[in-house]
């Protein structure tokens, strides 16, 4: 929850600082005002969190984290800089790069047994890996069609980075709302899942049909659909996460919200890099918003994707679940 109202400020106080900072920074206000941020959270924790004596005693978490971070670099990078220089030979290779660093990760785990920084038995649950594949499909799309429809109505519209905040705020919004609305709906977290892929993959639908007949004076099309969008994107989020949560023994579960997170933020990563590079391509033979609906098939395929599989995995349950009463 606390997440969901900083996203909401977050598009409304990044085009205040844009329309405030001297046209020379540009974007780059932003990028200095989150390094700042960012250090300041870093100081803080050092000095209020308590140590890790179980991470003082094991030798081997820089080493996992190091090649956590290098996997994370290999994977994501190459998606963003590939699109734009033609995918040169360093490009294939840093991403090339990427599985032995995924090696490396791998033995370090296997030598560090439980004290590791993903235990191994995190993947004993179905649930919680089912969980990282919903993370992939359905919960890292948003984002990178929350970017790309902020630079289609500034570069479509001509929008004003506050105007535009102010038209996308509607989808952080609504997230607040569908996050509370999850722990409140009287259904198993695999329900919600199915409930709230379909919904944001309807909403996605919805929102490519009337980004064409937009206008700088009829917006609130938009801002309905945002709204929708979000309330959908929140219940999914909350029940994926409390779905990969379900089946995890209590020693388990700081690592198993440790890897949820992480994947997200790395799904999240690679969907705005795809859905940049995508909306590059596209903008190539078409104007802004016309790219952007091109671009939100990536949107459309990923959650559309997840929902079948949520419905697969439900009416799996379901018979399974008849099929033992009948015993």
């Amino acid at each position: 929850m606390t997440g969901s109202v900083a996203s909401v400020c977050g598009p409304l106080l990044a085009g205040a600082l844009l329309g405030t900072a001297p046209g020379w920074l540009g974007w780059r206000a932003i990028f200095l005002a989150e390094a700042a941020l960012a250090l300041i959270v870093m100081g803080l924790a050092a000095k209020r969190l308590a140590a890790d004596h179980a991470a003082v005693r094991g030798t081997s978490r820089p080493a996992e984290t190091a090649s956590v971070a290098a996997i994370i670099l290999c994977l994501v990078a190459p998606l963003s800089l590939g699109p734009a220089f033609g995918w040169p030979v360093p490009v294939l290779l840093l991403l090339a790069a990427a599985l032995p660093c995924a090696a490396i990760f791998v033995g370090l785990t296997a030598c560090a047994g439980t004290a590791a920084l993903v235990p191994p038995a995190l993947l004993h649950a179905p649930s919680f890996r089912w969980t990282l594949a919903f993370l992939l499909l359905a919960v890292s799309p948003p984002p990178g069609f929350f970017v790309v429809l902020s630079l289609a109505l500034q570069s479509g519209l001509d929008l004003s980075p506050l105007h535009t905040g102010l038209v996308t705020a509607g989808l952080p919004a609504g997230v607040v709302a569908g996050s509370w609305a999850a722990g409140r709906l009287a259904a198993a977290p695999l329900a919600r899942v199915a409930i709230g892929t379909l919904l944001l993959c309807a909403s996605f639908a919805l929102i490519q049909a009337m980004l064409p007949g937009l206008s700088p004076v009829r917006l609130w099309p938009l801002r309905v659909g945002m709204l929708v969008a979000g309330a959908a994107m929140g219940l999914t989020v909350t029940s994926v996460m409390q779905l990969g949560m379900s089946e995890l023994r209590k020693r388990l579960a700081g690592a198993g919200a440790g890897a949820i997170q992480t994947m997200q933020q790395v799904s999240m990563a690679a969907s705005i890099a795809l859905s940049l590079a995508g909306y590059g391509q596209a903008l190539e033979a078409r104007p802004g918003l016309e790219a952007a609906c091109v671009m939100m098939w990536l949107q459309i395929g990923g959650t559309g994707t997840a929902a079948l599989l949520a419905l697969a995995l439900l009416c799996r349950r379901i018979l399974t679940d008849r099929k033992a009463e009948a015993c």
